[in-house]
């Protein structure tokens, strides 16, 4: 007699089983991606944060330095120190 060759039946993966790989695969990549990309705007963030301070610190130096120019004490001597004549808590005419 001769042998006879049986086929050996594979099991077929089932397409289900292929989709929760492939989205176990995509979930991991993009927690990753966006993770990286997460710290990236965290950093980038605070280095804007640190810029809006430091500029509202010179927007109030600035503030003040034109407070202290602009105050009627300075204005009055000036006033007194040039050409100009002081008319009733104003300095608007000028002596030529």
């Amino acid at each position: 007699m001769t042998a006879r060759i049986k086929k050996v039946k594979r099991k077929k993966i089932r397409p289900c089983f292929k989709v929760l790989v492939f989205s176990f695969l995509v979930y991991f990549l993009s927690r990753t991606i966006l993770g990286s990309i997460n710290v990236t705007l965290g950093i980038e963030y605070q280095k804007n944060q640190e810029k809006i301070l430091e500029l509202s610190k010179i927007g109030e130096t600035l503030r003040l330095d034109v407070q202290s120019l602009s105050s009627f004490d300075r204005i009055k001597a000036i006033v007194d120190s040039g050409d100009f004549t002081y008319n009733q808590d104003n300095a608007v005419n000028v002596n030529e």
